[in-house]
């Protein structure tokens, strides 16, 4: 009698079905929805300003929708944890599966530590609102948490907090997020009520009253002459730093060159798929979290981006490139009525070499005036409550933080059950495949992505990690060979798509049908995000690429040379 082959790392996961739907869909719209609308989606006319955002957003989720059909379809074929990394490997190539798995894997525990550094800016902004004026302390303190040296300490505190709650196990897990969800989701509800009542002069008149320097409006004549001035400096600063040569373009350029920035918004919908074999009622509830996930997602981009920027209407425009253009220095002498004169004068003197000289003046000689406030949607929302200040306002602004705060235990989640799948599978250290038997969570797998995402926190305050660190064309990537899976994967592995839903449209497979619209619209992304990065991007972007492909290398050599049997292992579908 022969000896028993060696494959996957034990015989069973250890891991317990226990994700209910709403779980799942937390998990996925906690997942995408953050800094890609909370930002970009106002952030985006500073570069530029002829694009229709919202038109943009619309076209990103055609292939959105299209891959999360995939997905979703891939995850009831194959409900195991390990998501697009073992539906990928079983239907195309191992090698294939690791390599678009590590390099999303990268990006995602890089990310888990970047998002906790910058949420923290995101939540200073709270502490802006509450306090209104500059004096304020609690003011002081949210501009402190602009800082970097704000953003590594609480940025590091979120990782230890949200590690915990990942290891102690998806009950926890569950009930934290949905708690964060739902919080989030009144915040949003409040933030469509009040874009959807306000308007552009609201919008100008609050700014005023909040962060407005009072001596404007006396020397100025009156709040009107006020508000007119504030608005033509802002006017004239986007002019001069950006706008003169960029108004040449068209809005369907605009509009198409914004559509590969804000799919960006778009990922992180297959979240849900990555702990497949831990989900309760696979087959429905899988649809439930992609696809009516990115659905819902879809509708809330489209929307809310729309009631943004038109509510807040050129105010919105011209503020991100009047803030974005000037330094503090400048801003606090251009804007402040009592300094912009003689900010004028030096100018004319000066010229080109005034920002050098004005670099000299120490901080604590600088007029007081408060720096610009960061534009982000939360912001444009809150301009819409009377004096941009009180409990409401700082519900909206704190939904903002807590919207990007919520991707953090989901880029853990999946992060730690990608590398329990590698190492179930045996292409990874076997120890990440260990499962705590009192919280049925990996937790040295979970351990691991946590010391990436302090890393990440640490080089977030690195200008030169963050120009480098551009995340599309890796996460992408996954996306792209997944929809490649999905063409081909009713007629190459008929025996696991038997296990599905087998929808059709005649006598193609839905999978299919959805495989071409999001190969194309992936291919789209990748093909636009390497051409906008710079070289030290396209340099890290090879780098990640080629030492996922060592890794892969090393321990199928490995496992080959002490007898294990690789094809076996990804002939079959992990175990329960």
């Amino acid at each position: 009698m022969g000896a028993k082959k060696v494959t996957f790392a034990r015989d069973a996961t250890g891991l317990v079905r226990e994700i209910g739907w709403f779980t799942a869909l937390s998990i996925v719209l906690c997942n995408v929805i953050g800094g890609g609308i909370n930002k970009y989606s106002v952030n985006t006319p500073a570069a530029l300003p002829l694009a229709n955002v919202p038109l943009a957003f619309a076209i990103g989720a055609i292939p959105a929708i299209s891959a999360a059909v995939v997905f979703a379809l891939f995850g009831v074929a194959m409900p195991r944890s390990g998501g697009g990394y073992v539906y990928i490997s079983r239907t195309m190539s191992p090698f294939i599966g690791f390599l678009s798995s590590w390099v999303w894997w990268v990006s995602v525990a890089l990310s888990f530590g970047i998002i906790a550094f910058l949420d923290t800016a995101f939540l200073g902004f709270g502490l802006q609102v509450i306090g209104r004026v500059p004096t304020d302390g609690l003011f002081q303190i949210g501009t402190w948490m602009q800082s970097k040296e704000a953003g590594i300490i609480v940025g590091i505190i979120l990782v230890v907090v949200f590690y915990i709650v990942t290891v102690a196990g998806l009950n926890i897990f569950g009930k934290v997020l949905n708690a964060m969800l739902i919080i989030s989701a009144i915040g949003s509800l409040f933030t469509i009520f009040y874009l959807i009542t306000g308007n552009t002069a609201n919008a100008m008149v609050n700014y005023a009253l909040a962060y407005s320097n009072p001596i404007d409006f006396i020397t100025s004549g009156g709040l009107d002459n006020a508000l007119t001035r504030l608005f033509n400096n802002y006017f004239e600063a986007a002019m001069a730093h950006y706008w003169n040569g960029i108004l040449a373009t068209t809005p369907m350029d605009d509009t198409v060159s914004a559509v590969a920035l804000l799919t960006w918004a778009y990922i992180g919908f297959t979240a849900s798929t990555f702990v497949g074999g831990e989900m309760k009622e696979p087959n429905r509830n899988m649809i439930i979290s992609v696809v009516y996930g990115t659905l819902i997602i879809a509708a809330y981009y489209i929307g809310i981006s729309f009631l943004a920027l038109n509510t807040s209407g050129l105010f919105a425009n011209v503020y991100v490139v009047a803030a974005g253009a000037q330094s503090d220095i400048t801003w606090a002498l251009t804007m402040n009525p009592e300094y912009a004169g003689l900010y004028a004068a030096l100018q004319a003197v000066w010229g080109d070499n005034l920002s050098m000289y004005l670099a000299l003046i120490p901080p604590w000689a600088l007029p007081s005036w408060p720096a610009p406030i960061g534009t982000q949607l939360p912001f444009y929302a809150t301009l819409q409550v009377p004096y941009a200040s009180g409990p409401i306002a700082f519900l909206i602004a704190i939904a903002g933080a807590l919207w990007l705060m919520n991707d953090i235990p989901p880029f853990l989640i999946t992060a730690a059950r990608t590398t329990f799948a590698w190492s179930f599978d045996r292409t990874f250290p076997v120890k990440f495949a260990e499962v705590s038997e009192r919280w049925h969570s990996p937790v040295w797998a979970t351990t691991l992505v946590a010391i990436v995402a302090v890393a990440g926190v640490l080089l977030s305050s690195l200008d030169i990690f963050m120009a480098a660190f551009d995340t599309v064309v890796m996460d992408t990537t996954m996306l792209w060979f997944g929809a490649m899976a999905a063409i081909l994967f009713p007629y190459i592995k008929p025996e696991i798509y038997e296990r599905g839903f087998k929808w059709q449209v005649g006598r193609v497979p839905v999978i299919t049908i959805a495989g071409i619209i999001a190969f194309f619209g992936t291919t789209f992304v990748i093909f636009a995000a390497i051409r906008a990065l710079a070289l030290q991007g396209f340099l890290l972007n090879v780098f990640v690429f080629g030492l996922g492909g060592l890794i892969f290398a090393a321990y199928y050599a490995h496992n080959k040379r002490v007898g294990i049997d690789m094809a076996t292992i990804y002939a079959e579908i992990p175990p329960e």
